[in-house]
């Protein structure tokens, strides 16, 4: 059995801290399109099967964020994609607040069932601005004026987790420090 598994959460929450450390583990590939990078695909130790991650990490933040930008339509290219690769027997990772949609996620779910697993990360919303801030920094940004648009992600990103629970996707909770072996747990108990 392979599964999907979508890592939500609002910016600065850890996903793409997630998948980086995850990639770092893992013996992969890059895929390209054109001349951009859209996933990797490979290995990750005791996992039967082929993993494949959605998304370009080449710096800090990624994920399908990066694709809307590399891609014709971007959000209907992301999910077919999913299925397809899921369909060739792949694990499917995929995460970023784009991909957070209230439509297409729970189409999914339904489709899927039990076979999507969603990791919601439960990151306080402070720890989250300060994330943000630390990598605003680091570009030589300044601080967020308001975290007003934070603050309504992070909420979207609970009423999300919700949404695509009811849709029929197992849902977990999890903090950033319970996330990434609660994602290998998953991978190799398929």
């Amino acid at each position: 059995m392979t599964i999907v598994v979508n890592i939500a959460g609002t910016n600065g929450s850890g996903k793409s801290h997630l998948v980086h450390a995850l990639l770092g583990g893992m013996t992969k590939t890059e895929l390209m399109h054109g001349d951009k990078v859209y996933g990797y695909e490979g290995l990750v130790d005791g996992v039967e099967h082929v993993v494949h991650v959605m998304g370009a990490y080449l710096s800090v933040t990624g994920g399908c964020d990066v694709l809307r930008n590399n891609l014709d339509s971007p959000v209907a290219e992301i999910f077919d994609l999913i299925r397809e690769y899921h369909k060739q027997g792949k694990h499917v990772i995929y995460e970023g607040s784009y991909v957070m949609n209230m439509q297409r996620g729970p189409v999914l779910a339904t489709e899927l069932g039990r076979d999507l697993k969603v990791l919601h990360l439960t990151t306080p919303l402070a720890t989250c601005v300060t994330s943000i801030n630390a990598r605003r920094a680091e570009r030589g940004v300044g601080l967020i004026a308001s975290t007003k648009d934070v603050e309504a992600n992070w909420n979207r990103a609970r009423s999300y987790a919700a949404k695509m629970r009811d849709a029929g996707a197992s849902v977990y909770k999890v903090s950033r420090a319970e996330a990434l072996p609660k994602l290998l747990g998953l991978l190799h108990d398929d």
